[in-house]
């Protein structure tokens, strides 16, 4: 599914730095389709990086975990804490990072909230992907970058970009028709292929790119449709952060898609509440 929209590329373009592709990601997330994991690769990819090294063992000894026994070591790390959650932290702590790629941003967002939804949302997908017994890490990947695009477009068009996110949509107008009348484009497009540079696999981009409409996502619907309903709880969880688009105040789409009732909705909501509050230090950039 390639992006056909020139403006897309128009915005990628503008930006003087883009962050660069998450290679590591996607070399961690293919561990997990490894029957026996090499243990000893993943802590060696990991330590490629001694910024990501520092921060990751600066979450393992905070109290999100309370351990008395200082862990000083990636490999102490996967051992101790478990592989899934020091790629959570290692994601977090990554794609956190790479916002500060992106100066100039905060002129037109709030990139402190936009990080904290992110992450909200990566829960919450995580937790729906264990419900309806799908791939977590590939759902708390896809729910921590769903939103990338805005970023692109707070920085790459910032005085029109901070209009709309001060004033919003017009009554009954979706934040995607928002943005594609102001600025020829909407933020999940340019997230889309922000990923298809990235060379990331087709089912985290299309689930990216049709995450406001995940019955356009075919034959990744169900992916789509869990960021979908990840962004709804999100919402839920912190209506504080802002009114969530008209097209997150209804999970009954992405629940028909998924096989799920709706009275399976309040149980979700409350299992990603206590994850989200679990899960907040990674809400710290």
């Amino acid at each position: 599914m390639t992006t056909k929209n020139l403006r897309v590329d128009e915005y990628l373009d503008r930006i003087d730095v883009l962050p660069p592709a998450p290679t590591l990601i996607v070399e961690l997330l293919g561990q997990f389709k490894q029957p026996d994991r090499d243990m000893d690769k993943v802590v060696e990819l990991i330590m490629h990086d001694p910024a990501l090294t520092a921060s990751l063992l600066k979450l393992c000894n905070s109290a999100f975990f309370g351990s008395s026994q200082s862990i000083e070591t990636v490999f102490d790390a996967v051992m101790r804490v478990g592989f899934y959650e020091v790629y959570r932290m290692v994601v977090a702590v990554h794609f956190g990072n790479q916002t500060d790629f992106l100066s100039g941003a905060e002129r037109a967002l709030s990139v402190n909230e936009f990080w904290k939804h992110s992450v909200r949302t990566a829960v919450a997908a995580e937790t729906v992907a264990k419900e309806v017994r799908e791939d977590e890490a590939t759902a708390f990947t896809a729910g921590m970058l769903h939103d990338i695009g805005k970023i692109i477009l707070a920085v790459a068009q910032s005085e029109v970009y901070a209009r709309l996110q001060k004033a919003g949509p017009a009554r009954g107008q979706t934040m995607m028709e928002a943005e594609k009348a102001l600025l020829g484009a909407d933020h999940a497009q340019v997230g889309g292929r922000l990923m298809e540079r990235w060379n990331l696999p087709t089912h985290l981009m299309t689930a990216i790119k049709c995450h406001h409409d995940p019955g356009h996502a075919t034959p990744f619907e169900r992916l789509a449709a869990n960021i979908h309903l990840a962004n709804v709880i999100a919402y839920t969880l912190a209506p504080a952060c802002g009114t969530a688009p008209i097209e997150f105040k209804n999970p009954a789409k992405s629940l028909e898609i998924l096989g799920l009732a709706a009275d399976n909705y309040p149980t979700l909501v409350t299992r990603s509440r206590t994850a989200v509050e679990r899960s907040k230090p990674l809400m710290e950039r």
